[in-house]
């Protein structure tokens, strides 16, 4: 179990991708917000904002990078939301390119449920959160 519970949002347009990492997450004692595309997850972190941003990269209407950007430039004085890149394509090829959109750290899908509940331990600390 989590030693805090955290408010994560969780955008992708796969659903059953999406149920399950929230089923997972849920279980573990984490607030589970989901979003399908990427005007929904800007508008889900304006109404409120996470503990942490889990983002697929190949979203409708707008990209995982343009959220994550778009995330970075709305971000509250001292409060940094760290956001993990879900995504299909190489990482490599794209890892240079997500850390200058602000992303923190990606899994490659498919992914084990334990590389991401580790992920989400070690991004969802406290420490993680402030000014960054």
């Amino acid at each position: 179990m989590p030693t805090q519970a955290l408010d994560i949002l969780v955008v992708d347009d796969d659903r059953p991708l999406m149920e399950v990492v929230e089923i997972a997450l849920s279980g573990y004692g984490h607030h589970v917000r989901t979003a399908t595309d990427g005007h929904a997850a800007l508008e889900s972190v304006e109404r409120a904002w996470p503990d942490l941003l889990l983002l697929d990269l190949m979203l409708p209407e707008c990209d995982g990078f343009e959220v994550a950007s778009r995330v970075r430039a709305r971000q509250p004085a001292g409060r940094r939301l760290p956001i993990i890149l879900l995504t299909g394509l190489d990482a490599r090829a794209y890892q240079g390119l997500a850390l200058s959109y602000g992303v923190d750290d990606y899994l490659v899908k498919p992914f084990r449920l334990d590389e991401l509940l580790s992920k989400v331990e070690t991004w969802g600390r406290p420490s993680n959160a402030t000014a960054g």
